[in-house]
């Protein structure tokens, strides 16, 4: 890596991802933006536009973690002002800056005629950026997992009710950590793709998954059929509750694997059988 630092301004720096990302690139100039204000972290929303400008002004490179769950419905902001709009006012505000270049992480599956919503904006926020003039990269990952991990942690937490919903969905799980370098390997240039998609090296289901992690506490785990479970979470999104809806049900079919994974051109792997032996779950 270049010996001179550099300015990178991470949005949602501070989050899941990001604070990997921010770890991997703390040899440079890293800030944060978001909520609150501490050393290093630029207050602001990614809605507005002038709070953009003045963080990106002077940076190098500008990174977009930013992103709404796909696993419950969103209360504070909608898929389409985060991913869109959002991403409208990043291009803007990118106009006056003198990046060389911009990171954005989208979704596998991300598509702009998808009938779920947060896949739907995702793929109108790549287009977005594609269509532009900005230089940039745009990765397209699977499940991210680490310890921290919404899914890991709920499964860690019930594996002692030796039971989980029968979630058929494919996943491609892949490493936080490894998905943090791959990010730093943007910003040195040896990835320069426009868009990739990235994917660790084991297929599995949502509830294989899950099964894995209630095995490590030394707990089986018994699979509840979702024809039980499908009724009564469409009365909870009839009724608005517990963050469910209709997408959040047609996510439980979705796969989020990929036939052209292009991690695995530029780094090894981590299985995540492997991760989990020592995990410290």
């Amino acid at each position: 890596m270049n010996n001179n630092k550099l300015q990178i301004l991470v949005l949602g720096g501070r989050g899941f991802l990001g604070k990997a990302a921010c770890h991997e690139l703390r040899d440079h100039d890293v800030f944060t933006f978001g909520r609150g204000a501490e050393k290093n972290h630029v207050q602001g929303n990614i809605l507005s536009l002038n709070d953009l400008k003045a963080a990106i002004a002077n940076k190098d490179y500008l990174i977009n973690l930013v992103g709404l769950s796909p696993l419950k419905k969103p209360t504070s902001a909608t898929y389409e002002e985060i991913h869109v709009l959002g991403v409208k006012n990043l291009l803007l505000a990118c106009k006056d800056a003198k990046l060389r270049k911009l990171i954005h992480i989208s979704a596998l599956g991300a598509n702009k005629a998808s009938d779920i919503e947060y896949l739907k904006t995702k793929g109108i926020s790549e287009d977005l950026i594609l269509e532009s003039d900005i230089s940039a990269t745009i990765f397209c990952p699977s499940f991210i997992f680490d310890k921290d991990n919404e899914l890991i942690k709920y499964s860690s937490k019930f594996a002692y009710g030796i039971m989980f919903p029968d979630i058929p969905a494919k996943i491609q799980p892949i490493f936080r950590g490894d998905m943090a370098k791959l990010v730093s390997l943007a910003i040195e240039g040896i990835i320069t793709e426009k868009r990739i998609e990235v994917a660790g090296p084991e297929v599995m289901t949502v509830f294989s998954l899950a099964s894995k992690v209630f095995n490590k506490k030394g707990m089986p785990c018994i699979p509840i059929s979702l024809y039980f479970l499908i009724p009564g979470m469409r009365i909870a999104a009839f009724f608005n509750m517990f963050g469910l809806s209709e997408d959040q049900i047609r996510m439980l079919y979705t796969d989020s694997i990929t036939d052209s994974n292009g991690a695995g051109k530029y780094i090894s792997l981590t299985r995540f059988d492997d991760w989990l032996k020592n995990a410290p779950i």
